[in-house]
């Protein structure tokens, strides 16, 4: 029986902010750290959903008419918020085009039948996931990066993904990247030719 399969729509980064990302990825044990190819801005989480409502969001996110913004990565973050450190992060400084770019999928995500995300939306990259990583260590990389600010970049796409979990942690398929105006229209739509990216166990 094959794996369940999840989705997302996210935020493609450039090579060059995920090259910064993976030059801070480093001193913390128990820090499994995220792939660079893996390396995306979530804009929403979707969870398990039928095919038809699949088909009917990609047709529909192709009709998202957006401009593309400047965003800039900053700071260090950790999930949960209190209790033991799960995720460490890195966030996104306050963007309003940004914030009106996930309302819309939001919006378009619910009205397609897609159960609402009951999570306070808190933009960031997936740095690493912890498994008892050290409170000293993490205390530390927080305070040597606090100050931590990426290039800025105007984002070309966002795309959907389907997810699968494996023995060794998950497997991200691009299914449809969606061109943001400014970006680049060579940029092709559906499945051909997206190569899958690997989570790091977690």
């Amino acid at each position: 029986m094959g794996s369940k399969v999840s989705y997302f729509i996210a935020i493609d980064l450039p090579l060059e902010v995920r090259d910064e990302l993976m030059l801070i990825a480093a001193g913390v044990p128990g820090a499994y750290w995220v792939d660079e190819e893996q390396l995306h801005l979530t804009l929403r989480y979707l969870g398990e959903i039928d095919g038809l409502v699949l088909r009917n969001l990609q047709g529909a996110l192709d009709r998202i008419d957006a401009r593309s913004f400047v965003l800039q990565l900053e700071g260090i973050g950790f999930f949960p918020p209190r209790g033991e450190p799960e995720v460490l992060w890195v966030g996104v400084e306050k963007s309003q085009p940004l914030s009106d770019l996930r309302a819309r999928v939001d919006a378009l995500a619910s009205r397609l039948g897609v159960p609402a995300d009951r999570k306070r939306y808190t933009p960031h990259v997936t740095l690493a996931r912890l498994h008892d990583a050290p409170d000293s260590r993490l205390a530390r990389f927080a305070m040597e990066q606090a100050l931590f600010k990426s290039t800025p970049f105007s984002p070309l796409t966002f795309s959907l993904y389907a997810s699968r979990r494996n023995e060794t942690g998950s497997e991200y398929q691009r299914i449809a990247a969606y061109v943001l105006r400014g970006g680049d229209a060579r940029v092709a739509h559906g499945p051909e030719g997206s190569p899958a990216v690997r989570d790091v166990p977690g």
